[in-house]
């Protein structure tokens, strides 16, 4: 059974390529929010390309950076899209405190380092190796093992790491592209993995179209 929840362990894959922050634009932290909570049961995303979140349980989960996310959704005047709450879990406080909850457990290390004259920005850096060795151990297996069968999460776990390029931040990226079609049925195998790539990538066009609106104008 895993230890740490998912968005955990998409901000741990994440280390090592960025140098102790995640690409918040990649929308990975926020997708990995929003699929937690469906496996969870606590929400359900509506079928097509742009389903709708729906709550189907306001138990809290007990894990406070997920628990703030669901309780967004239930306090919500109007249902989203899930491309919508995948852009409003995405948030950098809500990274961080994760990231904090990671050095509190011993995992991660917190540090600051000076980017320009006047400016630093906290970083973070693994300090106990196991957790991220059995996250790389499990991803190695369901890539590259056409005989895996694995749980919901993994599969989850899987498709965020595609979809954001995570993946090549440890494997061979020659590797990855001879396993896409692979990926793709690892992505559509399952309910939850499915909607969620669909709602990370819906989430990625959306912030693009804005920036190209404000560069234009």
């Amino acid at each position: 059974m895993n230890t740490l929840h998912l968005h955990e362990q998409t901000v741990l894959l994440a280390m090592p390529e960025r140098k102790g922050m995640m690409a918040l634009g990649r929308f990975t932290f926020g997708g990995a929010c929003l699929s937690a909570l469906c496996l969870y049961d606590r929400l359900s995303v509506g079928p097509g390309k742009y389903g709708w979140v729906e709550v189907v349980d306001r138990t809290p989960v007990g894990e406070p950076v997920l628990d703030d996310c669901l309780e967004q959704v239930v306090r919500a005047r109007r249902r989203a899209r899930a491309g919508k709450w995948v852009i409003r879990f995405n948030d950098k406080e809500a990274y961080h405190r994760t990231a904090v909850g990671l050095c509190r457990s011993g995992v991660l290390r917190a540090a600051e380092v000076q980017t320009w004259l006047f400016f630093r920005r906290r970083v973070y850096e693994v300090v106990d190796p196991e957790p991220l060795s059995h996250l790389i151990s499990r991803l190695r297996e369901t890539v590259f093992d056409d005989a895996s069968s694995p749980d919901h999460e993994t599969r989850v776990l899987v498709t965020l790491a595609y979809i954001s390029d995570l993946l090549s931040a440890h494997f061979d990226k020659k590797q990855l592209r001879n396993r896409r079609r692979h990926l793709d049925g690892i992505a559509a195998g399952h309910p939850v993995s499915d909607s969620i790539s669909m709602a990370v990538q819906a989430a990625i066009r959306e912030r693009m179209a804005v920036i190209v609106v404000a560069s234009s104008s």
